[in-house]
């Protein structure tokens, strides 16, 4: 996210510089000389602001919340992708709690209604409210770059290392400018005191060179799973589904592209009113890539509880046949969720990888009454610890299968 509050202090600060009082116009006229004060819009967005942050927010909570409790129902471990996911979520709660703030203190209405008083905490807190925005974006996006990097070959995992590098430096310096670009330091958030800073025209046209980079990294991060489940020995649904479920960062590189549109806002002398749109956009990028961080892992878990309703509404099964195909199912994801723990010799480190193979006994004719193709089930299957999901195993096993035929040829 651009600088959203940096030219809020100069801004508003016209007004003392031309002798009028707070909330009000400049004497003789607002800008523009000569106008009737009357005939200045007053409206507010302030509310919009609050309306939309705190709808996204509790909604990508949510989505995270799921995820984990996916994870803690499959695997019972956290890897480095969850705890950057959490960690940006965080940072975005804390952005709209601080943003919620600085709306009391005036950020929504037109700059000739912002009380004078207010515009040095608005600048500061408007700062930081902007650097946790810049890095809540970079760790989201950080997180599923990790998520892809345990399913990629060498070639593709060298192009994700590259995008996590290349755009969390890009938005590193873009947060760090906002605080370095005036002469002293603190003239960015108090601007009544002597000193410079820089042209904002030089903000603008990084903010837009920035934000597109983050909108072209999450469209690359969401068609690089097609290069990889595509080749893979599944079926086509399954391809499709996998795939489709890991491409929803694109909705994510259209919220940055949309706010880029937004960014020539920043030099507005109406910046509390104009710039709000940014603030919204800046928001909804960060929301809607937890979002699409988090399907991936929760579409097992639909998967299953709609293969779990088909059961038993097929008529195959009633009474105890049902009871018996519950409890097969329950065994099952039992069994399952037990394969890392299983392999004492070697536990797996936090955030590493670790294939174990387990032992699984076939399971009685009648237990398994509810559960199709059930004579399809092997007796023996690989599982991968550090999987995102038993789907996600099966796209590492099957890509490490098709590396070690090519070896052998």
């Amino acid at each position: 996210m651009a600088s959203l509050y940096s030219f809020l202090a100069t801004h508003v600060s016209v007004r003392q510089t031309t002798g009028g009082q707070p909330g009000a116009g400049p004497p003789g006229g607002p800008p523009g000389g000569g106008i009737d004060p009357s005939l200045l819009p007053h409206d507010d967005r302030g509310g919009l602001v609050l309306a939309v942050i705190w709808t996204f927010i509790p909604l990508s909570g949510i989505f995270l919340g799921l995820r984990l409790y996916c994870r803690q129902w499959k695997r019972l471990q956290v890897f480095w992708d969850d705890i950057f996911l959490i960690a940006a979520w965080l940072l975005l709660l804390v952005d709209a709690s601080l943003t919620t703030y600085v709306v009391k203190l005036g950020y929504g209405k037109h700059a000739w209604d912002v009380p004078f008083e207010n515009v040095d905490a608005q600048a500061l807190i408007g700062l930081i409210c902007t650097t946790l925005a810049i890095t809540s974006a970079a760790w989201s996006k950080t997180s599923f770059a990790l998520t892809l990097l345990r399913i990629a070959g060498k070639r593709v995992k060298i192009v994700i290392y590259f995008l996590i590098f290349s755009m969390n430096t890009l938005m590193g310096v873009g947060a760090l400018l906002m605080w370095v670009n005036c002469k002293p330091l603190r003239k960015a958030w108090q601007p009544m005191i002597e000193g410079y800073c820089w042209d904002r025209q030089l903000d603008v046209i990084f903010g837009i060179f920035s934000g597109s980079y983050s909108g072209i990294s999450d469209l690359a991060l969401a068609l690089l799973p097609w290069t990889i489940i595509l080749k893979l020995q599944m079926k086509t649904r399954e391809k499709f589904g996998i795939a489709l479920a890991m491409s929803m960062g694109v909705f994510a590189a259209i919220c940055a592209f949309i706010k880029c549109s937004f960014l020539p806002r920043m030099a507005s002398h109406d910046f509390t009113y104009d710039g709000v749109p940014l603030v919204i956009w800046g928001t909804v990028e960060v929301a809607i890539t937890v979002i699409a961080a988090s399907i991936p892992v929760l579409r097992v878990l639909f998967r299953d509880i709609a293969s779990s309703r088909g059961y038993f509404q097929n008529g195959k099964g009633t009474g105890e046949q049902k009871s018996a195909g519950r409890q097969a199912n329950a065994s099952l994801h039992q069994n399952r969720s037990r394969a890392g723990i299983l392999n004492k010799a070697q536990p797996p480190q936090f955030g590493s990888s670790a294939h174990c193979t387990v032992e699984r006994p076939m399971e009685d004719s009648s237990s398994t009454a509810g559960l199709e193709n059930s004579k399809s089930i092997p007796t023996r299957r690989d599982f991968d610890v550090d999987s995102e999901s038993f789907e996600m195993s099966s796209i590492h096993d099957e890509v490490q299968d098709k590396k070690h035929r090519a070896m052998v040829v």
